[in-house]
């Protein structure tokens, strides 16, 4: 096989051929199970990232990601843009105020 065939091969077949697999914890204002389903959701449509958990007990999400393709801060962000805050990263306020009453910061529904 000449070496343009297996650099090919090689480019189509192993995008991961540099992918470092990180994890991390943030802590994030999400307090029901309504919240972390948004919250999981928002972070596994993230390309990289393969898996993310939020535990209720201590409001942290742990998440498995592909640093070729996203950081914390980005993880950051796009927790906020769905409303929540993400460690010193505050909620956007827009996506805060649509937020469902049981969803806000201190709120308790028992979902």
């Amino acid at each position: 096989m000449s070496k343009i065939a297996i650099i090919f091969f090689l480019a189509i077949f192993n995008t991961n051929l540099f992918a470092v697999e990180q994890k991390t914890s943030i802590k994030t204002s999400a307090n029901c199970k309504m919240c972390k389903k948004t919250n999981e959701q928002t972070l596994l449509s993230i390309k990289g990232v393969k898996s993310a958990k939020l535990d209720l007990t201590n409001f942290k999400v742990k998440v498995v990601y592909d640093d070729a393709f996203i950081d914390v801060k980005g993880l950051e962000m796009a927790i906020s843009k769905v409303g929540y805050d993400a460690n010193n990263t505050k909620s956007d306020s827009t996506a805060y105020s649509e937020l469902p009453a049981c969803c806000k910061k201190g709120a308790f529904c028992g979902h």
